[in-house]
């Protein structure tokens, strides 16, 4: 938990509370990905706004099923304080708003391809709480789970 009047995260910068393993890990045999953690902000924004760089990111992701493993499930991502928030109006070619591309707690995807239920082992959504807002996004990206 963080609570501080601002936070600056410049392009590039991360804030992440993944599940293991990543996408990028190596691992021998079959594992199962860990959950998304929980990142929780608060700010106050009595001397400086939030600054989040256009390319920085925050995220409570799933971890991968290697080996056959299954995903595991997004975590949870809590904001209090003058965070963007997404638009309606702005899609981009994932069907999710442009401007949440930093905020990210979708599910770990699995290398299970064994029959037609291969993505029933993919990690469900994980959420993104706006508290000041009362919102809550849920977005998988382009990652199925049932």
């Amino acid at each position: 938990m963080v609570m501080v009047d601002s936070i600056n995260i410049p392009n590039s910068g991360a804030l992440q509370a993944n599940g293991y393993p990543l996408e990028s890990d190596w691992v021998s045999g079959q594992v199962m990905g860990g959950s998304g953690g929980a990142v929780f902000l608060t700010t106050y924004n009595r001397f400086q706004q939030n600054t989040i760089g256009t390319d920085a990111a925050i995220q409570a992701m799933g971890g991968y099923g290697k080996g056959g493993g299954f995903g595991g499930s997004g975590g949870m991502i809590y904001l209090n304080g003058t965070f963007p928030k997404p638009t309606t109006n702005n899609y981009g070619a994932d069907s999710s708003p442009d401007n949440l591309a930093y905020f990210n707690a979708q599910g770990g995807k699995s290398t299970y391809t064994y029959g037609f239920t291969k993505n029933c082992q993919n990690g469900g959504a994980g959420t993104v709480y706006w508290a000041l807002d009362e919102m809550v996004y849920v977005d998988n990206y382009d990652t199925q789970s049932s």
